[in-house]
């Protein structure tokens, strides 16, 4: 046997007055806040905390087609990042004035890489190219069983204001990229078993809390959680490369992204208005995709992508006074950047007339804007407009030719894609007072697709069995208003 592997695990702690990094969302950072006691008083504070560092695992050598081939290859790349950024203030004063910005990225070069190289020659019973995120042993999630293996950036920022004039502008953002690439790009010249399996899990996780109480005061709290279109999971094998085995052929690349913003703005004065805007937006995309030509398979050829995205901004505004405005917004959205492809590209030539030919590409994606918003004072106005929108694409192809000759190529052959996407805005607004304004709208779009395409100019499909291509797609759009 020949095993290459790599292992990372990469930790930033940019909490500005202490904290642990392997901290959850729900959990308070073990830490005294920034206190300020005087007549005026000004917090300025800016903990940032930033990964930016690859795993890379590669075999790009050969293992002889002997009398006796290899057991077999094994090649894995693992790794996790957890970047954690966090502040707290509390002012006692005549004057407060609180400014505040948590940040945390996960760079677009902290990929996890496995890759079988563009001139390995590899004869083996069983070929395995793994690419994944773990978690540290002893890890815990909110609920306080094991958490799972993730790449993860979480900011939370926290900020109590009292003064005669009471002023706090803060913003927490979170910012994961980085992909989880598994890559077959050489040839297998005589196998059984092949594997190729990119497994990644991404979390981004902001919250902002502000308080502020005086006869004057005004709140500002802002929250970015975004999965970018850096961050990928996939698995694939190249125009270039070539399977000739008798066993299994198997492609699967698999995602969990969840952003998740929450602001929550509260003021009580004379004259009391905050604002509070978080944005959720998953960018990511997961391929499986083959371009490789496969050869003598005899088990199941299996090209599979599944993802969940989950995208989810929280606003929560309340102002008291004699005079009272809120302003509460929520934007989440899934982008059409996040598209969940399974693919065997035109490039591709199947010759393997007793495989079970499976292409099927799965997606979840769920964005979820919320705004709660209370007001109560002698002259009330409140403003609330959450927007949901979900634009993703699911797709699953078969492009190259499957054939041996005028023969077949394959046994069956299934391309199926799946998609399930849904977007919700909901308004929760209470505004109590002598005079009362108010404002609510939300707004809820979903333009994702699901689609399936089979066949090329000038290419064959031929099966002795049962050709199926199916496209199933469920979507959805709900946006409700309460006041």
């Amino acid at each position: 046997a020949v095993n290459v592997k790599a292992t990372g695990r990469n930790e930033a702690d940019g909490i500005a007055n202490g904290g642990d990094p392997d901290m959850t969302p729900d959990e308070d950072a073990d830490d005294a806040p920034g206190i300020s006691v005087g007549l005026f008083s000004l917090q300025v504070m800016l903990p940032k905390a930033t990964i930016n560092g690859a795993v890379v695992a590669e075999f790009d050598g050969t293992l002889t087609d002997g009398a006796d081939d290899a057991a077999s290859l094994n090649v894995e790349a693992l790794g996790s990042n957890a970047a954690v950024a966090s502040a707290e203030m509390l002012s006692i004063s005549l004057l407060g004035v609180q400014g505040a910005q948590a940040t945390t990225e996960i760079g677009s070069e902290a990929d996890i890489i496995a890759r079988m190289g563009s001139t390995a020659s590899v004869a083996a019973d069983v070929v395995t190219v793994n690419a994944g995120h773990f978690v540290k042993p002893g890890t815990l999630n909110s609920g306080g069983s094991a958490a799972a293996a993730e790449n993860r950036a979480l900011s939370t920022l926290t900020s109590n204001n009292g003064a005669l004039i009471a002023v706090a502008v803060i913003r927490s953002d979170a910012d994961v990229k980085g992909s989880v690439l598994a890559q077959l790009d050489g040839d297998i010249t005589d196998g059984g078993d092949v594997t190729v399996t990119s497994v990644s899990r991404n979390l981004a996780d902001v919250r902002t809390e502000a308080l502020g109480i005086g006869i004057g005061a005004f709140s500002a709290a802002g929250a970015n959680a975004e999965i970018g279109a850096a961050t990928n999971s996939a698995a694939s094998a190249a125009s270039a490369a070539s399977i000739n085995v008798d066993g299994d052929v198997r492609f699967s690349a698999t995602s969990d992204s969840d952003a998740t913003a929450y602001s929550d703005a509260k003021t009580g004065g004379l004259i009391a208005a905050n604002t509070s805007k978080p944005t959720s937006i998953v960018r990511a995309d997961t391929k499986a995709e083959v371009s490789a030509d496969i050869t003598g398979a005899d088990g199941v050829i299996d090209v599979r992508a599944n993802a969940d995205n989950d995208a989810l901004a929280v606003s929560a505004a309340l102002a008291a006074g004699v005079v009272g405005v809120n302003d509460s917004n929520a934007v989440a959205e899934i982008t059409n950047q996040a598209e969940t492809v399974a693919s065997i590209g035109s490039a591709a030539e199947i010759n393997a007339p007793d495989a079970d030919l499976i292409v099927l590409a799965e997606a979840n994606n769920d964005a979820v804007a919320k705004t709660e918003s209370v007001t109560g004072a002698l002259i009330a106005v409140g403003v609330s407009s959450p927007k949901a929108t979900t634009a993703s694409v699911t797709s699953a192809t078969l492009l190259g030719q499957v054939n041996n000759g005028e023969n077949a190529g394959a046994k069956s052959i299934n391309v199926t894609a799946r998609g399930a996407d849904a977007a919700v805005a909901n308004v929760v607004s209470v505004g109590g007072g002598l005079v009362i304004v108010g404002s609510s709208e939300s707004e809820a779009r979903n333009t994702g697709s699901t689609n399936t395409q089979i066949g090329n100019s000038g290419g064959k499909i031929i099966a002795t069995g049962a050709i199926n291509v199916r496209a199933l797609g469920l979507t959805d759009a709900d946006a409700t208003t309460k006041s």
